[in-house]
């Protein structure tokens, strides 16, 4: 991975350590933490300023072989915690400063692609290729919707930064806008 700066286009910090291709990459909320996620099958957690490597997670353990690959991750508001979607159906949350699993959400038929959080950080949406998308209630790891409306696997989804709106995208050739706040 490499981080660049943004006024001059100049390469500042590369990091390495994934023995596959980097396919996720995502800056804590205060921007001390990267998190990187590849097709080898883990997530690293970075401290950006040392360039060191502070967790390795196993992002999707239990799933078959030759499917390993961690998709889009997620951290919460508060940056205590990384949510990571799994082929195994499951979403991981991790404990940022321990590394260590801390739940696990199940309840979707397929591969969960994609995941985010809500701006308050109490919801976590995800899209899945069973073509749904489910909200969990952070606190508790509940379900509390199901949305559907896509006719193929759902790859993207963001909430709006009030938090009334999630827009989702599918392999449909659709982008689809939800009212899922109050």
């Amino acid at each position: 991975m490499k981080i660049w700066e943004i006024a001059t286009g100049q390469e500042i910090r590369t990091l390495s350590g994934h023995s596959s291709t980097v396919n996720s990459v995502e800056y804590s909320p205060d921007g001390r933490y990267l998190a990187s996620a590849s097709y080898d099958g883990t997530i690293k957690i970075w401290d950006v300023l040392t360039r060191k490597e502070l967790h390795t997670l196993a992002g999707n353990p239990d799933a078959s072989a030759g499917f390993r690959w961690v998709n889009i991750l997620s951290y919460s508001p508060d940056g205590k915690y990384l949510a990571s979607p799994t082929q195994s159906k499951s979403i991981q949350i991790w404990e940022i400063a321990t590394g260590k699993k801390n739940s696990s959400l199940t309840g979707h038929s397929n591969w969960v692609n994609v995941v985010a959080y809500s701006p308050d950080g109490k919801y976590l949406a995800s899209g899945s290729n069973d073509t749904t998308i489910k909200i969990w209630e952070v606190e508790t790891g509940k379900e509390i919707r199901r949305i559907i409306g896509h006719s193929n696997w759902v790859v993207s989804v963001v909430y709006s930064p009030d938090g009334k709106y999630l827009a989702s995208g599918s392999l449909d050739q659709t982008i689809k806008i939800w009212r899922v706040g109050r």
